[in-house]
């Protein structure tokens, strides 16, 4: 078939436009960019998704698949680019698995040594890449290191070299630094900040908690779960506070064995939106996977477990209050959905709260909250469990993280004056 360019420009001779109208032979004009465009072979792709007819495509397809590499016109504005990527990229390829020497010959004239190599090596590259092969050391002449300006000629011995291997590095996440407020031979009480992950997953294959105490604590390898080495509870990545960690397979399965029996003392400090009409209460509702989110935890489930949360009012912060959060249970996002569920959402929380407008604004006090709290205003403050080996029964605390604490600091100072 003859093909037609753009606009009725026969390309090969007279037939039909894209159009589909009839048009005269005539002089094949110069190749411009549109017209390479359309049939560079790096381009089909492209091509193939502009809505044209499924045939046409086809027509044209098989008609760039035919053009070789020294077919493409280099005095074409995408042609002088495209075809010397081309070629570089064929060159390094062919130098991976063809590592060459040859011996120019005697017909060679004597020049630059990057302008005699741009002839000479396969898929003739450009001379800027025969250049910078010069200056990596990847071509040698008579066993030597050369210069682009190096003057070769006939009967010079030239060696391609291929590329040095390159080991692979991902770059590591920077470890947050954390504090160890106790540590023994079978357990360590720890004060985790806010943005450190505890173990590896899906969203962090390292650089977490865990990741560092077993790097600095090799025999805890083997401890519990592969992957979660010593994890006897956990706390969200944005959650900071007191936590414990196993050392040993024996206070590993007494520590979880408390947890599962819910006899571990755990109070918690929540910045939360909204005033409470009472000063204390407990939410008890069954928690469970969302059904179409399977990331979120949702009360409007089925299959739900029991969960309860005892809350306490410690500071009434005009649109804001901090509340004492005692757990019964230990579920999955527990605190953060219950008191969602009661109209009391943490303040920061992007997943179960979104930020509520007054008068078609955010409230300006939370607004300046959220400047200086970027996450949710969730803290582990108090932690009491009995010791697995001593049995001895242990308390610890975590004054609140100083993000958290200037925050509340900034919604006292705004409710007290009672300006906004």
């Amino acid at each position: 078939m003859r093909t037609s360019g753009p606009r009725g420009r026969v390309l090969f001779g007279g037939g039909l436009n894209l159009h589909g109208r009839q048009v005269a032979a005539r002089k094949p004009t110069p190749w411009n960019g549109r017209i390479w465009w359309v049939l560079h072979p790096a381009c089909r792709s492209t091509f193939r998704g502009r809505g044209l007819a499924r045939n046409r495509r086809e027509d044209f397809a098989t008609t760039a698949s035919t053009f070789r590499l020294n077919d493409i016109p280099s005095n074409c504005r995408h042609g002088r680019r495209n075809q010397a990527a081309l070629r570089d990229r064929r060159l390094g390829a062919w130098i991976m698995e063809h590592p060459a020497s040859f011996v120019l010959p005697p017909d060679t004239v004597e020049d630059r040594a990057d302008k005699v190599l741009a002839d000479f090596l396969p898929d003739k590259p450009s001379r800027s890449t025969a250049a910078r092969l010069l200056r990596e050391g990847r071509i040698l002449v008579d066993g030597h290191a050369a210069k682009p300006s190096t003057v070769v000629g006939p009967g010079r011995i030239i060696q391609v070299l291929p590329p040095p291997a390159v080991e692979e590095t991902i770059a590591q996440p920077a470890l947050i630094p954390f504090r160890i407020i106790f540590e023994d031979d079978h357990l360590i009480v720890l004060d985790k900040p806010a943005g450190l992950v505890v173990h590896p997953g899906a969203g962090r294959p390292s650089g977490t908690l865990v990741d560092e105490l077993v790097r600095t604590r090799p025999a805890m390898q083997g401890v519990g779960e592969e992957g979660r080495w010593g994890v006897v509870h956990r706390l969200d990545r944005d959650t900071s506070g007191v936590m414990v960690v196993a050392k040993t397979t024996e206070a590993h399965a007494d520590l979880s064995l408390q947890f599962k029996e819910h006899s571990v003392h755990r109070i918690y400090k929540a910045l939360v939106r909204g005033s409470p009409g009472f000063d204390e209460g407990v939410i008890d509702a069954p928690l469970g996977r969302h059904a179409r989110e399977r990331k979120r935890i949702s009360t409007a489930t089925p299959k739900g477990r029991r969960a309860v949360t005892r809350w306490r009012v410690t500071g009434r912060l005009g649109s804001l209050t901090l509340l004492a959060i005692a757990p019964e249970t230990g579920r999955t996002h527990q605190i953060r959905v219950h008191l969602a569920y009661v109209g009391l959402p943490v303040a920061g929380d992007t997943v179960y709260g979104k930020a509520r407008k007054t008068s078609g604004a955010l409230d300006p006090v939370l607004t300046r909250v959220l400047k200086v709290l970027k996450r949710q205003g969730l803290h582990a403050e108090v932690l009491g469990f009995v010791h697995p080996v001593s049995r001895e029964y242990l308390e610890f605390s975590s004054p609140l993280a100083p993000d958290m604490e200037k925050a509340v600091r900034i919604a006292r100072t705004y409710s007290c004056r009672g300006d906004l």
